[in-house]
């Protein structure tokens, strides 16, 4: 076409925007002719959010079409590392570089591999509900008390998981878990909100990612987080084509 669009019915982006500029940011960038996608969102706190010098932000070439995980996660690598860079490409950045993160998802839905960091990954394999696939364990000592474990587990829970000048956030967070197969799934959601901690999730998880009532159940969803934080939010809903 003329502006250079290319129709894929097969996945959609949902963005349920709460603030005048667009906060936090949000880049776009589809490839493979709509069959791939990657997402970033900058954060940084309250309205404030790093700006980095988008020209540094290069496609970066995807693994050979017959990669496996270890390549994968070593691209990963590469992922975390080139957007780690981009967070300090601006030396003039008014926003400390302690307070700059991103949050990453890479999709080829062709092939059936994901990177995720920060955002929320769920996959149906066949019928069964959706499942949240990139959560990280957290690993408590033996002799930890129980009420203990309670209250780091609400910490934890909270904590942003993204990646961030360092590298990435989460304590228990590793390449391995950055990677997913879904070369077996029928569908995926990716969410910038906790879905799986809402009270819709249950519902939600037993529909198709296109039914309408999903679709108003999540929407009411992102609106409901978006509110509590006041930042725009998004989903991104994939169905894999019958032919």
């Amino acid at each position: 076409m003329p502006n250079g669009h290319v129709h894929y019915d097969a996945c959609d982006i949902l963005h349920w925007r709460f603030t005048e500029q667009g906060y936090p940011p949000l880049v776009v960038d589809r490839f493979d002719y709509s069959r791939g996608l990657r997402l970033l969102q900058l954060r940084g706190i309250r309205g404030y959010a790093p700006m980095p010098k988008m020209d540094t932000w290069k496609y970066w070439p995807p693994p050979p079409r017959k990669a496996e995980r270890a390549d994968y996660e070593q691209f990963a690598s590469m992922c975390i590392d080139a957007t780690r860079a981009l967070l300090v490409s601006n030396p003039n950045d008014a926003l400390d570089p302690k307070l700059r993160h991103a949050q990453l998802a890479w999709l080829t839905f062709d092939l059936g591999w994901a990177i995720v960091v920060g955002f929320n990954l769920y996959v149906r394999e066949g019928t069964e509900p959706l499942r949240l696939v990139n959560e990280f364990a957290v690993e408590y000592p033996d002799d930890l008390p129980e009420e203990h474990r309670a209250m780091l587990a609400k910490v934890l829970v909270n904590q942003l998981s993204a990646i961030c000048t360092d590298g990435l956030t989460h304590p228990f967070a590793s390449l391995a878990k950055c990677v997913v197969d879904f070369r077996n799934c029928s569908e995926i959601l990716l969410t910038s909100i906790p879905l799986h901690g809402t009270a819709v999730w249950s519902e939600v998880a037993g529909l198709p990612v296109f039914d309408a009532r999903a679709a108003g159940l999540l929407v009411g969803a992102l609106r409901e987080h978006g509110l509590g934080c006041e930042m725009d939010q998004l989903a991104v809903r994939w169905s894999k084509p019958s032919t």
